[in-house]
């Protein structure tokens, strides 16, 4: 079975113990089994504004309605025939139907307009300015819970390191209270403000990083500056002295 364009695919199912088919009806597509006993495709599909047509009752209607009839193929056992059956529906309500036999290469193809259900233009552009809608509604809401994870997630990866013994203790005492009263006043406004908008979580966010990255940075600052001043190590070559010794020039 094959899909044309970006319509729906619905084809004949012949792998089953009574084959059937698909066809247009009732604005919308029903599936037509084959109730009939035998284990051979219907030769011919075809349906009314009350009835669905098989086998030789789609047959005698040819004559009186053949725009109707779906397509004709020769009788063959269940599984043999391959055959191709393409729906394609567009936005307008038309549904084009094509059919192929493999075998044969015998083609057929109708199109069955949809007056009664179409669509109104103004009806299709309302429903492109839904979806456009929608759209920018989950992109503003992504980007809300984006801004919420980075204010929740920066709170508590700075709580655990102001807790750990090793940065903790190298911290001014001062300053890591400010943190930990600014951190657990940032965690405490999340629970209560699970609903907020995107630039109050990107306030909160800027409020808590302003206060706590200058501490942080003066932190590892100080750490550098005692490293690097920290003594003389023992394999270093020794510096050299500002004048080392007289100069001495040979002359002839």
């Amino acid at each position: 079975m094959a899909a044309k364009g970006e319509g729906p695919a619905i084809g004949i199912d012949l792998g089953t113990t009574y084959s059937c088919v698909g066809v247009w009806q009732h604005d919308r597509v029903e599936i037509i089994a084959n109730d009939q006993g035998n284990r051979t495709t219907p030769s011919y599909v075809g349906f009314t504004d009350t009835e669905r047509l098989i086998g030789d009752s789609a047959k005698n209607q040819v004559a009186m309605n053949p725009i109707n009839t779906v397509f004709g193929i020769p009788p063959a056992p269940r599984g043999v025939p391959q055959i191709t059956v393409c729906f394609d529906i567009d936005a307008n309500g038309i549904l084009n139907v094509s059919a192929e036999d493999k075998t044969t290469g015998q083609k057929n193809k109708i199109t069955i307009t949809n007056d009664k259900g179409r669509l109104s233009k103004e009806e299709i552009e309302n429903m492109v300015q839904e979806a456009e809608k929608y759209k920018s509604e989950d992109e503003d809401h992504k980007k809300k819970v984006e801004a919420k994870n980075a204010l929740e997630n920066y709170a508590y990866n700075m709580r655990n390191t102001v807790r750990d013994e090793k940065i903790g203790s190298k911290l001014n005492p001062a300053d890591k209270k400010k943190i930990e009263d600014s951190v657990e006043d940032a965690i405490q406004w999340l629970d209560g403000n699970q609903l907020a908008e995107c630039d109050e979580f990107e306030d909160k966010m800027k409020e808590l990083e302003n206060l706590c990255n200058p501490i942080i940075a003066k932190m590892y600052q100080g750490a550098g500056a005692e490293a690097g001043g920290g003594g003389v190590d023992d394999d270093a070559p020794p510096p050299a002295a500002s004048g080392a010794g007289p100069k001495i020039e040979e002359v002839d």
